[in-house]
């Protein structure tokens, strides 16, 4: 995954599977980040946990890995495009953890 190239105009500042329900509970489907107490496949119903709020401030693309739960199967299935967004993301917030 290191060596894949993305085209970032393709990123855009809203995600894709972004909730259209605010009251719908979110999934973070990003990469574990211990450092931060962010782990993969966490649900948070409501507001987000001031703990999630500090780790989007340092890696903002976080917040693009959270996800209405009802999302999870559309995103796994674009988690396999090379130059999907959701790829992206997820290398992006990988390179971000190295250097925490």
């Amino acid at each position: 995954m290191a060596d894949e190239e993305f085209d970032e105009e393709k990123i855009n500042d809203e995600h894709p599977l972004a909730a259209t329900n605010p009251d719908m509970p979110l999934i973070y489907v990003g990469p574990n980040i211990p450092k931060l107490g962010m782990s993969r496949y966490t649900i948070y119903k409501g507001d987000l946990p001031s703990e999630v709020e500090a780790a989007i401030e340092k890696i903002p693309e976080i917040k693009k890995m959270l996800i209405p739960v009802d999302a999870l199967m559309s995103y796994t299935r674009e988690l396999l495009i090379p130059s999907s967004p959701e790829r992206l993301y997820n290398k992006i917030i990988q390179d971000k953890i190295k250097n925490l």
